[in-house]
């Protein structure tokens, strides 16, 4: 049986199945009406259908998921296991079927709306297409073209900038009549290391580096140490372990980490320094004032049950700032926490999307049907939201306009 996140692949190959037939197709008619390629001459026929092309070139795209179903029903093709190159993140496969693959995925998902207007703009406009009809097929055929081509370069080069850079997004909190000790405290907020084939050694120091590089008072992390498995579990506990901040370091449960093995990444954060707070509470001297740092944990496996929050009214009062974090951001739980008269929620989870399409400005990604908290910053109540978009990866070995975040 496949992984979740190869499961998962093959659904979205089936969704863009379609989509990708409807661009290879207008793209080769595009070629052929510029003049620029003879599909019937290449076939030896009069016929210039060009459908045979159409299915060789989906195959040709198609072969990363192809090779998927291939496993699930043979168990493989003889010694290669493709299930096994991707877990140990074998590079050639990654380069020749892996990353093409979900690169022509965006690129199809961000031209093919464009592609539908300039076909269903023929309709309203009918009469002008049919007495205009070749030079319309001309122009509409450079327009093919100019969207792939643009499309391309543009998702090629994002893909490269979001997957391999960590961007840093600032924000004040602003509390009235607070103890001057807090002035330009810093709160670091990061998540989703997922320690794994994919998220190195070298991309975690950057990640780490780039949180040292801010000089932090207080670093939160909100969950998922690792991706999967126990082999990944020191080497991210340690990269968290170099992160230098003057109060500390404190870290909640992801899905992942309970996935994996919560008592063993309870224990290896616990010896580089970082404290785990699962459904528990810790107040950290500031000067004279004092900060309440709540850590609950909400995952697929181990839902908030909302006991953490009670006859918490005294604790509250005694600080200053009190902050509340969590892997999972369920609305419920968000406006619990707000109700609570907490300053400010920190969530993770989403990887801020990961892979996201925008459509005439709207953000399209399929975390968006768990929770309307996507990324960045909301305002509930009085309280301050922030979700962060995380270092690691999951499904999809990319991430796109959705960039690792501090």
């Amino acid at each position: 049986m496949l992984p979740w996140a190869l499961r998962n692949t093959l659904l979205v190959s089936l969704i863009a199945a379609p989509l990708m037939v409807y661009v290879l197709y207008k793209a080769l008619r595009a070629i052929e009406r510029l003049g620029w390629f003879d599909f019937g001459r290449l076939r030896n026929k009069t016929s210039h259908s060009i459908w045979p092309f159409v299915i060789a070139l989906f195959l040709i795209a198609n072969v990363y998921p192809l090779c998927l179903q291939i496993h699930v029903f043979f168990g493989g093709l003889g010694d290669f296991d493709i299930v096994e190159a991707i877990r140990t993140g074998e590079p050639w496969v990654y380069r020749t079927l892996v990353y093409p693959y979900w690169a022509m995925i965006l690129i199809i998902g961000q031209t093919v709306p464009l592609l539908l207007i300039s076909d269903l703009i023929k309709v309203p406009l009918w009469r002008a297409h049919n007495r205009y009809r070749r030079p319309w097929m001309r122009i509409e055929s450079g327009l093919v073209i100019g969207l792939l081509v643009i499309g391309t370069l543009y998702v090629s080069g994002r893909i490269y900038h979001d997957t391999q850079m960590v961007t840093v997004t600032t924000r004040d909190l602003v509390i009235e009549d607070l103890s001057g000790d807090f002035d330009g405290f810093k709160i670091v907020h990061i998540s989703d290391l997922q320690a794994d084939q994919l998220t190195d050694k070298d991309l975690m120091q950057q990640y780490v580096d780039t949180v040292n590089s801010t000089q932090p008072d207080l670093v939160c992390f909100t969950g998922d140490l690792v991706t999967r498995g126990t082999g990944y579990i020191t080497r991210g506990a340690q990269m968290l372990g170099k992160i230098e901040a003057v109060h500390g370091v404190y870290a909640c449960l992801g899905d992942h980490d309970v996935w994996a093995d919560e008592g063993r990444i309870t224990a290896s954060l616990f010896r580089n320094d970082v404290l785990l707070l699962d459904d528990k509470h810790q107040t950290i001297h500031v000067g004279e004032n004092r900060l309440l740092l709540t850590g609950a944990t909400n995952t697929y496996s181990r839902r908030f049950s909302g006991h953490v929050l009670k006859n918490m009214e005294q604790q509250q009062a005694r600080a200053s700032i009190s902050i509340f974090m969590a892997h999972q951001h369920a609305e419920r739980m968000v406006q619990a926490v707000a109700e609570q008269g907490y300053d400010l929620f920190l969530g993770g989870h989403t990887h801020g999307g990961q892979v996201v399409v925008k459509l005439f400005g709207q953000s399209i990604t399929p975390v968006m049907a768990e929770t309307p908290y996507l990324a960045g910053f909301y305002t509930i109540n009085n309280m301050l939201m922030s979700v962060n978009n995380g270092l690691g990866l999951t499904m999809a070995p990319i991430r796109f306009q959705a960039p690792a975040e501090v």
